[in-house]
Protein backbone atom coordinates (compact mmCIF):
# COMPACT_ATOMS: atom_id res chain seq x y z
CA UNK A 1 0.00 0.00 0.00
CA UNK A 2 1.05 3.24 -1.16
CA UNK A 3 1.63 6.04 1.76
CA UNK A 4 -1.00 8.80 -0.55
CA UNK A 5 -3.76 5.25 0.33
CA UNK A 6 -2.70 5.77 3.70
CA UNK A 7 -2.78 8.95 4.20
CA UNK A 8 -6.28 8.42 2.46
CA UNK A 9 -7.55 5.78 4.84
CA UNK A 10 -6.85 7.74 7.49
CA UNK A 11 -8.37 10.43 6.32
CA UNK A 12 -11.77 8.37 5.47
CA UNK A 13 -11.91 6.95 9.15
CA UNK A 14 -11.40 10.67 10.71
CA UNK A 15 -13.89 11.94 8.52
CA UNK A 16 -16.46 8.78 9.75
CA UNK A 17 -15.18 9.05 13.08
CA UNK A 18 -16.07 13.50 12.87
CA UNK A 19 -19.64 12.81 11.13
CA UNK A 20 -20.15 10.19 14.24
CA UNK A 21 -19.43 12.72 16.53
CA UNK A 22 -21.69 14.74 14.86
CA UNK A 23 -24.48 12.45 15.14
CA UNK A 24 -24.40 11.94 18.63
CA UNK A 25 -23.90 15.71 19.33
CA UNK A 26 -27.41 15.99 17.50
CA UNK A 27 -29.21 13.10 19.37
CA UNK A 28 -27.89 14.63 22.20
CA UNK A 29 -29.12 17.93 21.36
CA UNK A 30 -32.47 17.05 20.64
CA UNK A 31 -32.55 15.02 23.96
CA UNK A 32 -31.85 18.01 25.94
CA UNK A 33 -34.24 20.22 23.91
CA UNK A 34 -36.80 17.00 24.50
CA UNK A 35 -36.59 17.10 28.29
CA UNK A 36 -36.41 21.09 28.63
CA UNK A 37 -39.46 20.73 27.02
CA UNK A 38 -41.26 18.31 28.71
CA UNK A 39 -40.01 20.04 32.13
CA UNK A 40 -40.93 23.59 31.03
CA UNK A 41 -44.67 21.95 29.80
CA UNK A 42 -44.86 20.23 33.38
CA UNK A 43 -43.65 23.44 35.55
CA UNK A 44 -46.28 25.24 33.48
CA UNK A 45 -48.42 22.61 34.43
CA UNK A 46 -47.77 22.94 38.03
CA UNK A 47 -47.69 26.91 38.14
CA UNK A 48 -51.39 26.58 36.37
CA UNK A 49 -52.64 24.24 39.08
CA UNK A 50 -51.57 26.46 42.06
CA UNK A 51 -52.62 29.20 40.44
CA UNK A 52 -56.37 27.98 40.19
CA UNK A 53 -56.18 26.38 43.88
CA UNK A 54 -54.99 29.67 45.07
CA UNK A 55 -57.65 31.60 42.93
CA UNK A 56 -60.31 28.45 44.19
CA UNK A 57 -59.44 29.30 47.77
CA UNK A 58 -59.79 33.02 48.09
CA UNK A 59 -63.00 32.60 46.50
CA UNK A 60 -64.16 30.12 48.94
CA UNK A 61 -62.84 32.16 51.42
CA UNK A 62 -64.84 35.59 50.54
CA UNK A 63 -68.18 33.08 49.54
CA UNK A 64 -67.92 31.65 52.81
CA UNK A 65 -67.27 35.13 54.93
CA UNK A 66 -69.32 36.85 52.85
CA UNK A 67 -72.63 36.05 55.32
CA UNK A 68 -70.94 35.53 58.37
CA UNK A 69 -72.32 37.57 61.35
CA UNK A 70 -70.27 40.46 63.31
CA UNK A 71 -67.88 38.72 65.46
CA UNK A 72 -66.28 37.45 62.28
CA UNK A 73 -66.94 40.69 60.26
CA UNK A 74 -62.93 41.37 60.06
CA UNK A 75 -61.98 38.30 59.22
CA UNK A 76 -64.62 38.33 56.59
CA UNK A 77 -63.33 42.26 55.74
CA UNK A 78 -59.37 40.82 55.76
CA UNK A 79 -60.14 38.33 53.19
CA UNK A 80 -61.87 40.42 50.96
CA UNK A 81 -59.05 42.60 50.69
CA UNK A 82 -56.95 39.69 49.68
CA UNK A 83 -59.15 38.93 46.61
CA UNK A 84 -59.55 42.80 45.59
CA UNK A 85 -55.66 44.53 46.06
CA UNK A 86 -57.49 47.67 44.42
CA UNK A 87 -59.91 47.93 47.37
CA UNK A 88 -59.46 49.84 50.75
CA UNK A 89 -62.14 49.33 53.62
CA UNK A 90 -62.92 52.56 56.05
CA UNK A 91 -65.40 53.76 58.78
CA UNK A 92 -66.66 50.77 59.37
CA UNK A 93 -69.82 51.06 61.95
CA UNK A 94 -71.94 48.30 63.77
CA UNK A 95 -75.60 48.75 65.68
CA UNK A 96 -77.01 46.13 67.35
CA UNK A 97 -80.85 45.93 67.64
CA UNK A 98 -82.41 43.35 70.28
CA UNK A 99 -85.19 42.03 70.95
CA UNK A 100 -86.15 39.49 73.87
CA UNK A 101 -88.75 37.14 73.55
CA UNK A 102 -90.15 37.35 77.55
CA UNK A 103 -92.02 33.51 76.82
CA UNK A 104 -88.37 31.58 76.10
CA UNK A 105 -85.79 34.64 77.83
CA UNK A 106 -84.17 33.91 74.16
CA UNK A 107 -82.93 37.29 72.50
CA UNK A 108 -82.85 37.72 68.56
CA UNK A 109 -82.82 40.84 66.78
CA UNK A 110 -80.50 42.14 63.62
CA UNK A 111 -77.15 43.82 63.53
CA UNK A 112 -76.63 46.54 61.03
CA UNK A 113 -73.07 47.37 59.08
CA UNK A 114 -72.02 50.21 57.59
CA UNK A 115 -68.77 50.80 55.54
CA UNK A 116 -67.00 52.32 52.51
CA UNK A 117 -65.25 50.70 50.03
CA UNK A 118 -62.96 52.32 48.11
CA UNK A 119 -61.70 50.70 44.53
CA UNK A 120 -58.51 52.52 42.98
CA UNK A 121 -59.98 54.89 39.72
CA UNK A 122 -63.44 53.64 40.81
CA UNK A 123 -64.79 55.52 43.47
CA UNK A 124 -66.66 54.80 46.68
CA UNK A 125 -68.96 52.51 47.33
CA UNK A 126 -71.24 52.43 50.84
CA UNK A 127 -72.36 48.71 52.11
CA UNK A 128 -74.88 48.61 54.04
CA UNK A 129 -76.05 45.29 55.53
CA UNK A 130 -78.58 43.55 58.31
CA UNK A 131 -77.69 40.75 59.69
CA UNK A 132 -80.51 38.53 61.43
CA UNK A 133 -78.26 37.77 64.98
CA UNK A 134 -80.41 34.41 65.12
CA UNK A 135 -80.21 32.86 61.95
CA UNK A 136 -76.84 34.75 61.38
CA UNK A 137 -78.46 35.70 57.73
CA UNK A 138 -78.25 38.89 55.53
CA UNK A 139 -82.10 40.47 55.74
CA UNK A 140 -80.66 43.01 53.57
CA UNK A 141 -78.06 44.87 51.60
CA UNK A 142 -77.44 47.90 50.11
CA UNK A 143 -74.67 49.12 48.21
CA UNK A 144 -75.01 53.36 47.03
CA UNK A 145 -71.96 54.53 44.57
CA UNK A 146 -70.38 57.80 45.63
CA UNK A 147 -69.89 60.67 43.14
CA UNK A 148 -66.77 59.79 41.33
CA UNK A 149 -69.24 56.46 39.46
CA UNK A 150 -70.51 59.27 37.53
CA UNK A 151 -67.31 59.99 35.33
CA UNK A 152 -65.82 56.93 34.81
CA UNK A 153 -66.81 54.31 31.44
CA UNK A 154 -68.06 51.75 33.23
CA UNK A 155 -70.69 53.20 35.00
CA UNK A 156 -74.03 51.36 33.56
CA UNK A 157 -72.01 48.03 34.15
CA UNK A 158 -71.16 48.59 37.51
CA UNK A 159 -74.47 49.50 38.29
CA UNK A 160 -75.80 46.01 37.09
CA UNK A 161 -73.11 44.40 39.15
CA UNK A 162 -74.52 46.30 41.94
CA UNK A 163 -78.02 45.03 41.25
CA UNK A 164 -76.89 41.29 40.83
CA UNK A 165 -75.20 41.56 44.15
CA UNK A 166 -78.33 42.90 45.71
CA UNK A 167 -80.42 40.70 44.19
CA UNK A 168 -78.72 37.65 45.73
CA UNK A 169 -77.33 39.56 49.03
CA UNK A 170 -73.96 38.76 47.98
CA UNK A 171 -71.41 41.22 48.62
CA UNK A 172 -68.78 38.62 47.89
CA UNK A 173 -70.21 39.04 44.31
CA UNK A 174 -69.64 42.33 44.27
CA UNK A 175 -66.11 42.13 45.51
CA UNK A 176 -64.91 40.12 43.20
CA UNK A 177 -66.75 41.54 40.38
CA UNK A 178 -64.82 44.77 40.96
CA UNK A 179 -61.79 43.04 41.28
CA UNK A 180 -62.48 41.90 37.87
CA UNK A 181 -63.39 44.96 36.23
CA UNK A 182 -60.09 46.87 38.23
CA UNK A 183 -58.16 43.94 36.53
CA UNK A 184 -59.42 44.86 33.21
CA UNK A 185 -58.92 48.15 33.57
CA UNK A 186 -55.63 47.83 34.51
CA UNK A 187 -54.88 45.84 31.58
CA UNK A 188 -56.11 48.22 29.22
CA UNK A 189 -54.76 51.03 30.44
CA UNK A 190 -51.44 49.31 30.22
CA UNK A 191 -51.78 48.35 26.71
CA UNK A 192 -52.37 51.54 25.96
CA UNK A 193 -49.63 53.15 27.35
CA UNK A 194 -47.25 50.13 25.50
CA UNK A 195 -48.24 51.28 22.18
CA UNK A 196 -47.50 54.93 23.44
CA UNK A 197 -43.99 54.18 24.39
CA UNK A 198 -42.70 52.86 20.88
CA UNK A 199 -44.82 55.20 18.75
CA UNK A 200 -42.62 57.75 16.46
CA UNK A 201 -44.55 60.57 17.50
CA UNK A 202 -43.02 62.87 14.57
CA UNK A 203 -45.38 60.66 12.60
CA UNK A 204 -48.66 61.84 14.03
CA UNK A 205 -50.51 64.74 14.85
CA UNK A 206 -52.62 63.89 17.95
CA UNK A 207 -53.68 61.28 20.49
CA UNK A 208 -56.78 61.14 21.62
CA UNK A 209 -56.96 64.64 20.20
CA UNK A 210 -54.11 66.28 22.25
CA UNK A 211 -51.68 67.44 19.78
CA UNK A 212 -48.30 65.73 19.77
CA UNK A 213 -46.54 69.03 19.47
CA UNK A 214 -47.36 69.76 22.89
CA UNK A 215 -46.12 66.87 24.48
CA UNK A 216 -42.71 67.29 26.94
CA UNK A 217 -42.52 63.51 28.01
CA UNK A 218 -44.31 61.02 26.63
CA UNK A 219 -44.38 60.08 31.06
CA UNK A 220 -46.66 62.99 30.70
CA UNK A 221 -48.25 62.39 27.94
CA UNK A 222 -49.49 58.66 29.54
CA UNK A 223 -50.36 60.38 32.44
CA UNK A 224 -52.41 63.29 31.22
CA UNK A 225 -54.12 60.88 28.75
CA UNK A 226 -54.63 57.40 30.33
CA UNK A 227 -54.66 57.91 34.09
CA UNK A 228 -58.39 57.18 34.22
CA UNK A 229 -58.00 53.95 31.71
CA UNK A 230 -60.38 55.68 29.15
CA UNK A 231 -62.29 53.05 26.60
CA UNK A 232 -60.68 54.26 23.66
CA UNK A 233 -56.97 55.22 22.00
CA UNK A 234 -57.56 57.30 18.55
CA UNK A 235 -54.30 58.57 16.57
CA UNK A 236 -54.36 60.96 13.72
CA UNK A 237 -51.97 60.46 11.08
CA UNK A 238 -50.42 63.11 9.12
CA UNK A 239 -52.88 62.28 6.29
CA UNK A 240 -55.77 63.19 8.51
CA UNK A 241 -56.96 59.91 8.88
CA UNK A 242 -57.98 58.72 12.13
CA UNK A 243 -57.31 55.37 13.32
CA UNK A 244 -59.20 54.79 16.53
CA UNK A 245 -59.54 51.26 18.88
CA UNK A 246 -62.46 50.64 21.33
CA UNK A 247 -62.06 48.50 24.31
CA UNK A 248 -65.42 48.09 25.95
CA UNK A 249 -66.00 46.19 29.56
CA UNK A 250 -69.11 44.86 31.13
CA UNK A 251 -70.57 42.46 33.13
CA UNK A 252 -73.38 40.35 31.97
CA UNK A 253 -76.09 39.92 33.65
CA UNK A 254 -76.53 37.28 36.45
CA UNK A 255 -72.52 37.23 35.97
CA UNK A 256 -70.28 38.22 38.52
CA UNK A 257 -67.03 39.15 35.97
CA UNK A 258 -66.21 41.37 33.46
CA UNK A 259 -65.95 40.44 29.56
CA UNK A 260 -64.69 43.05 27.01
CA UNK A 261 -64.51 43.27 23.71
CA UNK A 262 -61.93 45.56 20.96
CA UNK A 263 -63.19 46.75 17.61
CA UNK A 264 -61.50 49.35 15.43
CA UNK A 265 -61.82 51.72 12.85
CA UNK A 266 -60.27 54.62 10.59
CA UNK A 267 -61.95 57.53 10.34
CA UNK A 268 -61.29 60.57 8.37
CA UNK A 269 -63.64 63.96 8.44
CA UNK A 270 -66.01 64.77 5.71
CA UNK A 271 -65.99 68.52 4.20
CA UNK A 272 -68.13 69.76 7.03
CA UNK A 273 -65.81 68.88 9.12
CA UNK A 274 -67.41 65.93 10.86
CA UNK A 275 -65.91 62.65 11.97
CA UNK A 276 -66.82 60.12 9.58
CA UNK A 277 -65.95 56.43 9.80
CA UNK A 278 -64.06 55.16 6.73
CA UNK A 279 -63.60 51.53 7.23
CA UNK A 280 -63.93 49.16 9.96
CA UNK A 281 -61.04 47.39 10.56
CA UNK A 282 -62.23 45.35 13.23
CA UNK A 283 -62.00 41.78 11.85
CA UNK A 284 -58.34 42.67 10.76
CA UNK A 285 -57.81 44.03 13.97
CA UNK A 286 -58.73 41.05 15.93
CA UNK A 287 -57.37 38.43 14.10
CA UNK A 288 -53.54 40.31 14.26
CA UNK A 289 -54.19 40.22 18.33
CA UNK A 290 -54.79 36.53 18.11
CA UNK A 291 -52.00 36.40 16.64
CA UNK A 292 -49.54 38.51 18.75
CA UNK A 293 -50.54 41.02 20.78
CA UNK A 294 -52.87 44.60 21.05
CA UNK A 295 -50.05 46.65 20.84
CA UNK A 296 -48.20 44.79 17.94
CA UNK A 297 -51.93 44.63 15.80
CA UNK A 298 -52.03 48.54 16.63
CA UNK A 299 -48.76 48.85 15.05
CA UNK A 300 -49.05 46.53 12.10
CA UNK A 301 -52.26 48.67 11.11
CA UNK A 302 -50.28 51.81 11.33
CA UNK A 303 -47.53 50.82 9.52
CA UNK A 304 -49.94 50.77 6.45
CA UNK A 305 -52.23 53.37 6.72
Amino acid sequence: MSLLQEYLEQRDKLIERRNELLKRRRIHKITNLKQSKQSSKRQKVETIARTMKTYQYSKNLISKYSRLPEMNIDIRLKYAHMTCPWMNISEIKKKINLKTDKYNDSKNGSIEYSTKLNFDTCGDFIIELNINIENESVNSIKIIPQGKIETIAERETILTLINDSIKFYDISRFVYGMNSLLRMRHKRKREYMSIIDVLDLNKFISINGFPVSNIKSVESLELLLFENSPTFIEVELSSKKFMRVDWQIKFQKGQNHCVSDITGSVIQNDQEGNPKSIENITKLLKNLIKANDIKSAVLQILNIL
